[in-house]
């Protein structure tokens, strides 16, 4: 009876790499799944804007760009990101929006769209700050990152490091490729949601893994079969 491989490690067979099939983007609501996930997969760069280095009203007009993380806001008119102090999840900033020129700093809704732009990334993140009683609707934001998309849980947010708010975090891992952009869409007409903090994106490295000596002893008993059959053939 001859034997045969079948699926992704056939590839050996013809002395190529062992390759995993690919994956889609993966989406998260658990901060402390994704940070699993994404350390999992080697070591990761991460660059965070929690706008702890500006003050209240700081507004943030289209382009704007901070730590490498450019932002912009589709909005009704005359409205611009500004920073807001009402108390995040890693400090006192965060950010909402404006329409006076960052006198007043409301929460972020109403259709609003934010997109970032970044460098290559293989993950992004966010986290939504709204008061600690908070209810949110489980469609009231989408991000979307690399083709994927996720949307918050439904409830009342996470209060950890919190002072009398909650969030919810969203986060998008792809494992195979890089994005340099993402959105974050509120879906709620006719209401506040919240605000940004911890805005983040990640990159990946991983080390060269050396071909395990099975795989080398594999090739050598393939060699060995070939040479025998060669053998038969002059027989």
């Amino acid at each position: 009876m001859t034997g045969y491989f079948t699926g992704p490690c056939a590839a050996l067979v013809l002395g190529a790499a062992c390759l995993p099939a690919a994956a889609a983007p993966i989406g998260y609501t658990d901060e402390a799944l994704f940070n699993a996930a994404l350390a999992s997969l080697g070591t990761v760069t991460p660059v965070v804007q929690d706008f702890e280095a500006l003050t209240y009203g700081d507004l943030l007009p289209n382009g704007t760009v901070l730590d490498g993380i450019t932002y912009s806001l589709s909005s009704d008119p005359g409205f611009e990101l500004a920073v807001n102090d009402i108390g995040g999840s890693s400090g006192f900033n965060t950010l909402g929006v404006s329409d006076d020129g960052g006198a007043d700093v409301d929460e972020l809704g109403f259709f609003d769209v934010v997109s970032f732009d970044f460098a290559a990334a293989n993950a992004f993140s966010l986290k939504i700050i709204s008061s600690d009683d908070f209810e949110f609707f489980s469609t009231d934001a989408m991000l979307n990152f690399a083709g994927g998309s996720v949307f918050n849980t439904p409830g009342i947010g996470d209060p950890t490091g919190c002072t009398l708010c909650g969030f919810k975090f969203l986060g998008i891992i792809d494992t195979d490729a890089t994005a340099t952009s993402a959105t974050l869409t509120f879906n709620a007409d006719g209401s506040g949601i919240g605000e940004l903090d911890d805005v983040a994106f990640y990159t990946v490295s991983t080390a060269a893994v050396p071909l395990p000596a099975a795989a080398w002893l594999m090739f050598g008993a393939f060699g060995g079969l070939a040479g025998l059959r060669s053998l038969r053939r002059k027989v």
